[in-house]
């Protein structure tokens, strides 16, 4: 009866998160939108630089190193491609809102489901229930709601200007699309991670190759 009660404690405690955390993808996207001057990679390198400048000081404390599990090469390796996994959710889902609405662009990039039971499957071998997939059909409808693309819907009228809004609301369809690819990716990683890495080695290898993914960017770019 203990363990019941735990068991819901802590999933009761993950549901609290997780909307704290929806809460806050909401508000960041929103802020970011009432912005006139800023474009998305600014926004995101600076999330990247205040992530680092709170986890580095944090890994430096006794107790908080000596808690940390020990970790192998293996793990290493998975938790650099758990910082790419989370760098490349962010930054498409930055370029999203340049392109989207926050609404949209939040709605849409919340719809990972898809891809995480997807990957679960093939990488983790976990078992597809019925009822799993039809929350993933109810996400794609709900993207095709939001994105109303023209073979459904139809815009035959439309003006030159109506036409070159809808072909950047496509490219930023995809940006969300994409985002959610990564971020059903680094929550696979994150899986095989559990208890083999600490949170704030995570948020400092994610805030390390984003910053290095930032330079590579802007360069290209």
């Amino acid at each position: 009866m203990k363990k019941m009660d735990a068991s819901k404690r802590k999933r009761l405690y993950g549901l609290s998160l997780a909307v704290l955390g929806g809460f806050c993808m909401s508000l960041g996207s929103v802020s970011y939108k009432l912005t006139k001057d800023t474009v998305a990679v600014q926004a995101f390198f600076l999330q990247l630089v205040i992530m680092y400048f709170v986890s580095l000081p944090m890994l430096t404390v006794s107790w908080v190193r000596d808690e940390m599990p020990t970790s192998s090469l293996s793990t290493f390796c998975y938790m650099l491609l758990y910082g790419a996994g989370c760098t490349g959710s962010s930054l498409f889902f930055y370029l999203a809102l340049d392109h989207l609405s926050a609404g949209d662009a939040v709605a849409i990039s919340n719809c990972y489901f898809a891809p995480t039971l997807l990957f679960a499957w093939l990488f983790l071998k976990e078992k597809v229930h019925p009822l799993q997939l039809i929350f993933v059909a109810a996400s794609i409808v709900g993207v095709f709601l939001v994105a109303r693309p023209e073979f459904l819907f139809g815009y035959s009228d439309q003006t030159t200007s109506e036409r070159s809004t809808n072909t950047n609301k496509v490219l930023g369809i995809i940006f969300c699309v994409l985002s959610n690819v990564f971020t059903a990716g680094r929550l696979i990683i994150g899986r095989k991670l559990l208890g083999r890495a600490s949170l704030l080695q995570l948020v400092t290898a994610l805030s390390v190759i984003g910053m290095v993914s930032f330079v590579l960017y802007a360069q290209i770019r």
